[in-house]
């Protein structure tokens, strides 16, 4: 009569980017916050996330025209996603990615601020061509 405890993948990181194999082994012992429990199912709902600060309540430090590095997490038809420091995600447009780029999951990559999202909690990135 054990319960299980469960953690999403959007309570991992502030950025909702981390890759979980990244961040716990099976057999590992890690800490978490409780933010729900389903007794009828014998569920713990679990965060990592809540134990650390939100990185857009403190104030995040990225300003337009800003060098960033960031590592592919995401490509999707729409863009690719990054993970910023200070677990932040970045989200470079589709249509500012030139034919030529080629990125590829988890590498670094520099970048540049193009603008901030607040509402999607998102660095809009640009590429500039490394020469």
């Amino acid at each position: 009569d054990g319960v299980d405890g469960l953690i999403h993948r959007s309570f991992i990181s502030w950025s909702g980017l981390k890759d979980p194999s990244e961040v716990a082994k099976i057999g590992n012992k890690i800490k978490a916050k409780i933010t729900k429990v389903d007794r009828e199912k014998g569920r713990l709902f679990l965060s990592l996330k809540d134990l650390s600060e939100d990185p857009w309540k403190k104030g995040i430090s990225f300003k337009k025209g800003d060098s960033v590095k960031g590592k592919v997490s995401r490509i999707t038809s729409k863009g690719i996603f990054f993970e910023l420091p200070g677990d932040v995600a970045g989200y470079l447009p589709s249509d500012k990615i030139p034919a030529e780029a080629k990125f590829r999951l988890k590498h670094l990559y520099e970048l540049v601020v193009d603008g901030i999202d607040k509402s999607s909690r998102r660095v809009i990135l640009k590429w500039v061509k490394e020469e």
